[in-house]
């Protein structure tokens, strides 16, 4: 759907930002913020 392309790009740049984070832990395309609501990348 055009819908999850036009999320895909976004979702990849918070996981990319998110990765170096040491906490964050990247889960089957999820990022997983300790203390902070999880992020689905689909």
């Amino acid at each position: 759907t055009r819908q999850g392309e036009a999320l895909e790009p976004g979702a990849r740049d918070q996981w990319i930002k998110v990765k170096p984070i040491g906490d964050a832990k990247p889960v089957r395309g999820k990022v997983v913020r300790p203390g902070s609501v999880s992020v689905s990348a689909e």
